[in-house]
């Protein structure tokens, strides 16, 4: 992830490497202490990430920046949140609406839709779900997940990646273009990109293209992702 936003840094852009639930209470203006049995629940995950980006937002060096997200992993899944999300909180201590969305945002091997439970799906994957959803309900995890945050309008760009044999199942990322294609998003507005292998969300961040690497320069995963936001943040 250093190396990553390293090169994030050297592309042109102010990096910040956040995390949620792991800063001590209080570090955050207004945040309350989550030293409940739930705390780490979607609900909070999703404000510290949210949390995070308004902070940004409000940073001296960063006041009327356009910011983008690059998660990976369950960062990935928070990441394409930020730019799906439009549910506003009037009242919650974020106080987080729809204009509050990043700009664009980047999911590195994440996941989208927690009640898949395709063959791919390990004993142990299904107990990190239902240990973070709190929830053995089928139901009740998909409405907890990013896939339900997908509606036709007015999403922001969003790029989607996983490897083929991806420690996060394959399935993770045709659940969420699925999701995305199903209620008509104009596929303008993402790209979802398959790659080789079996490494997972930032350990391909500078593995090569091979399909590229017949014309010079090659091309890094990375840098496809660079191009991206390149696209929407410039």
């Amino acid at each position: 992830m250093i190396e990553a936003a390293q090169a994030l840094a050297a592309a042109g852009y102010y990096t910040v490497i956040g995390n949620h639930r792991l800063a001590p209470c209080g570090l955050i203006d207004g945040q309350a202490c989550h030293s409940d049995p739930d705390s780490g629940r979607p609900d909070q995950q999703r404000n510290d990430v949210k949390a995070l980006l308004k902070a940004l937002r409000a940073d001296s060096h960063t006041i009327d920046a356009k910011i983008g997200v690059v998660g990976g992993s369950g960062g990935a899944t928070h990441a394409i949140e930020l730019a799906l999300d439009k549910n506003p909180t009037p009242g919650d201590w974020v106080d987080w609406g729809p204009d509050d969305r990043a700009v664009c945002a980047v999911g590195l091997s994440g996941a989208y839709d927690f009640s898949d439970r395709a063959h791919e799906i390990d004993d142990i994957t299904i107990q990190v779900i239902e240990n973070y959803t709190n929830t053995c309900d089928l139901d009740e995890q998909k409405a907890l997940s990013p896939v339900s945050l997908v509606t036709y309008a007015d999403i922001h760009p969003i790029m989607i990646m996983n490897s083929l044999e991806d420690s996060m199942p394959y399935r993770q990322l045709l659940d969420m273009e699925c999701a995305l294609q199903t209620e008509g998003v104009d596929p303008g507005l993402y790209s979802v990109v398959t790659i080789p292998g079996n490494q997972h969300a930032f350990n391909y961040w500078f593995d090569l293209d091979d399909s590229l690497c017949t014309v010079l320069p090659c091309r890094t995963w990375g840098d496809h992702v660079i191009d991206f936001l390149d696209a929407h943040l410039k």
